[in-house]
């Protein structure tokens, strides 16, 4: 038994997938056919396009099968007006007009009378010029010239009057012809070749074993053979040793005796200062100077023990001070050992002949402070004020400035 489908219009449309069948209500029944009768079929209303009376142009159209427009009979169409073939010129066609050539007009020459006129008078004003500042630089030298006799002329009078009248230098200033020794400068330049007996005799004295071996090349050997022979010697090196090349050697004057310094280093790299001597016109070894002599070993004398007497060493200003030494009494100063190993405080009173004997040894300047470098000196030490530290000593005299004793 098959099946058809009918309209509403009794058409039998032709059944595709697209269509959609009808509800089950809808079928009916024709004899032994059953008729199912289906919907109208929808029909697709495009939408109308509203144009204007007044506007030709049509809208805005986005797709790929847009249709082409259609050129509308009623607008008008484009003029088209033929331009002749004649080209209209800015500028005439005939030939310029040819430039006319430049006339040269020649003046003629001034007669030679009149340019010999002008020239005459030009030189007429020239030297009346001239004329006038000759006259003027011989009435400046004739000024000049008695101006300087003048001051001559005068001269012996001003000199008459500075004469009556003594000068501050003059009562200042006084120089003792006395005490320039000129025995002490010639005794200096003979020290100043004698590096190399210098040298030679440190090296005795450094290498030898025995006292009695550089006993005569030492100054004042009698006095202080009984101390030497108590202070231990060891040599330093051996026999073979010679100081090197780049050894300093100074001379200087010392309260009047001429001294010299040999310094340099040992094999060990240690450096050692050697003191020297012209006596009797022989050059003599300081013992003193040259070990560095003190009456108490510098362990003894931080310890607050010891004889002080004669202490040499380094000494430079300082800022310590404490209730016992305060500083508006006294002035600090650090004492440093001759081999810089150990160190002491020591303290002037201002004003004292110490303070003043030590004070030129460290210059200020008013404007700038410069660093004081320590100075070699040889002093006497107290130790008599309560309540002080172990390392704490008043100096009790300046021997001398050097350690070279005079």
């Amino acid at each position: 038994m098959a099946a058809r489908l009918i309209d509403s219009n009794n058409h039998v449309p032709d059944v595709s997938p697209d269509d959609h069948w009808g509800d089950a209500a809808n079928l009916d029944t024709c004899g032994d056919v059953p008729v199912g009768i289906l919907p109208p079929k929808r029909k697709v209303v495009e939408a109308a396009v509203v144009k204007s009376a007044d506007w030709n142009d049509e809208g805005l159209r986005i797709g790929s099968s847009s249709p082409q427009r259609q050129d509308d009979p009623t607008s008008g169409d484009l003029e088209v007006h033929e331009i002749r073939g004649n080209v209209l010129r800015l500028q005439s066609e005939s030939a310029t007009m040819a430039k006319s050539e430049r006339q040269v007009v020649f003046q003629e020459r001034p007669p030679k009378s009149e340019l010999l006129a002008e020239w005459e008078g030009k030189e007429v004003e020239l030297g009346s010029s001239q004329k006038k500042s000759i006259r003027w630089l011989i009435t400046a030298g004739i000024g000049v010239v008695a101006m300087i006799v003048t001051s001559l002329l005068l001269l012996p009078i001003i000199n008459h009057s500075n004469a009556v009248v003594p000068r501050p230098s003059d009562l200042l200033l006084t120089l003792d012809r006395g005490e320039v020794s000129v025995a002490g400068i010639d005794a200096l330049n003979e020290m100043v070749p004698l590096q190399s007996q210098a040298e030679q005799i440190y090296r005795a004295f450094a290498s030898a074993t025995l006292t009695d071996d550089f006993l005569p090349l030492i100054r004042d050997a009698k006095s202080l053979e009984a101390l030497i022979r108590k202070t231990p010697h060891i040599a330093k090196v051996s026999k073979a040793w010679l100081p090197s090349e780049d050894c300093n050697w100074n001379v200087f004057d010392s309260a009047g005796i001429p001294c010299g310094v040999l310094e340099g280093t040992l094999p060990d790299q240690s450096s050692f200062s050697a003191c020297f001597v012209m006596k009797s016109k022989r050059l003599m070894l300081d013992w003193k100077a040259t070990v560095g002599y003190c009456t108490a070993a510098y362990d003894d004398l931080v310890v607050s023990h010891g004889d002080g007497s004669e202490i040499r060493g380094w000494i430079i200003p300082t800022d310590y001070y404490t209730a016992i030494f305060p500083e508006a009494d006294f002035q600090s100063y650090q004492l440093l050992s001759p081999d810089k190993q150990n160190t002491l405080w020591c303290y002037a009173r201002k004003g004292s002949p110490e303070n003043r004997h030590l004070a030129p040894l460290f210059p200020q300047s008013a404007i700038i402070e410069a660093p004081n470098e320590p100075a070699k000196i040889t002093i006497s030490l107290e130790h008599n004020r309560s309540g002080s530290l172990l390392n704490q000593w008043s100096i009790g005299k300046v021997l001398h400035k050097e350690w070279i004793s005079p």
